[in-house]
């Protein structure tokens, strides 16, 4: 065989191979870069304090392991980003957006305790998809919120009036802030048991995140007289909210009296009886609430009530605080009570789907709770994280597989909607 013979062959050969090599390059340079893909409606599912979510993500990445990781980091960023958001609200997200995504966003781990992974499936148009399930921690992510200072700008309140009575029933002298705090010696106990009171307020609140207002010590009351009553309606307390810029009112009593039998004679130097309660003073609603009562044994009788409630009212007031942080982290504080209205013809096997529809479908919604029944009607009282406009506009978008829904009212009655099962 001569060299010629064996050169055609051999050329043929890496003419091929240049033209495959040429074709693949060409192939690769059009593909596309790997960018993350939107992700998907997520499937979510609470357990207590931990918020199960499904999400299965696409991704046009170039292989497997790639599409993995980017379609797992995708979808936890989008999760935490998503919550951050339904927690403090997008414009604030939006002013500290930068802060908010490398104390919050990047440090998912401490909410989002656990991650699992489906194997990426190629698809027909050459994508991948997987399915990620992960677990979220409300109260853990409620808590980085606060500790990094987003709450006090949030949608959630978290200002306190304090608007409690001090009466000392021995000398028939009460004293109440908003009623004025003249200079008078016969007020000058109560006063002293006043401000150790108030002080620790501030202590045990600021240490939840929670600022507490104190207007003392103004000798005329700040207020105008119509608000000056012993007790406040409901109505005169949004005033007072308003007044002072504080969505929660702290009203109580703190009382002391010598504590005597029912023949006059005396069983205890002092007893003292202290009841509490944090409200949202828009709506009413008991946040928190406190109810104590003691014997004060030690020394005379003022000496003996300073005594103990030195002693006591630290606790007293740190159970307050604890209840208000719990309640935020369950979102109360952020949500409204308003009437939703279901009308349909519902087995109560569909409306109990239809109840979990709702709390699925709108991660806003806090709670629903049956108020009435009657033909053809549902009432439920609803705890939302907004107000009715926008319940509105997320009712009309809801999407449910096994009911038709349409809202058909909107007052400040209350919502209602028209359900149909398919």
């Amino acid at each position: 065989m001569t060299l010629g013979r064996l050169q055609r062959p051999l050329i043929g050969i890496v003419l091929v191979f240049a033209i495959a090599s040429l074709v693949a390059m060409h192939g690769r340079a059009a593909m596309p870069l790997p960018t993350p893909s939107p992700t998907p409606t997520p499937v979510i599912q609470t357990s207590g304090d931990l918020m199960t979510i499904t999400v299965e993500g696409v991704s046009k990445a170039g292989s497997a392991v790639e599409a993995a990781r980017e379609i797992q980091s995708t979808v936890i960023t989008d999760t935490a980003r998503a919550h951050v958001t339904e927690i403090i609200g997008e414009k604030r997200y939006q002013k500290s957006k930068s802060i908010i995504e490398n104390k919050i966003i990047k440090q998912s781990g401490k909410f989002i305790p656990f991650v699992n992974a489906s194997q990426p499936i190629a698809t027909p148009d050459g994508n991948w998809k997987m399915s990620v399930e992960l677990k979220l921690s409300i109260s853990s992510l409620r808590k980085m919120i606060m500790d990094n200072g987003f709450m006090n700008e949030a949608n959630g309140p978290s200002s306190l009036l304090p608007m409690v009575s001090f009466i000392d029933r021995r000398t028939g002298v009460a004293l109440r802030w908003w009623q004025g705090e003249p200079k008078d010696e016969t007020l000058k106990f109560v006063q002293q048991i006043s401000y150790q009171f108030h002080q620790r307020l501030q202590v045990e609140f600021s240490r939840q995140g929670f600022h507490v207002i104190k207007p003392l010590g103004l000798q005329v009351s700040p207020l105008p007289e119509s608000f000056r009553a012993d007790r406040l309606s409901g109505s005169d307390l949004v005033f007072v909210s308003d007044y002072y810029g504080a969505p929660m009112i702290l009203r109580g009593d703190v009382r002391f009296r010598e504590a005597k039998d029912s023949a006059g004679r005396l069983m205890s130097v002092a007893q003292i009886a202290i009841k509490i309660e944090v409200l949202q003073a828009n709506s009413g609603r008991v946040v928190a609430e406190v109810s104590r009562q003691f014997d004060a044994d030690n020394g005379a009788y003022e000496t003996a009530i300073r005594a103990k409630i030195t002693n006591e009212v630290g606790d007293i007031v740190k159970d307050l605080a604890t209840q208000v942080f719990e309640a935020w982290q369950r979102g109360t504080l952020s949500s409204n009570l308003m009437r939703l209205a279901i009308r349909g013809q519902l087995t109560p096997k569909q409306l109990g789907e239809l109840k979990a529809g709702l709390m699925h479908g709108l991660r806003e919604l806090k709670n629903l709770k049956e108020r009435s029944f009657e033909a053809g009607q549902v009432v439920f009282e609803v705890d939302y994280s907004g107000d009715r406009k926008a319940f509105d506009e997320k009712l009309k978008g809801l999407q449910m597989v096994a009911f038709a829904t349409k809202v058909s009212d909107s007052s400040d009655n209350g919502v209602v909607l028209e359900v149909k099962a398919h």
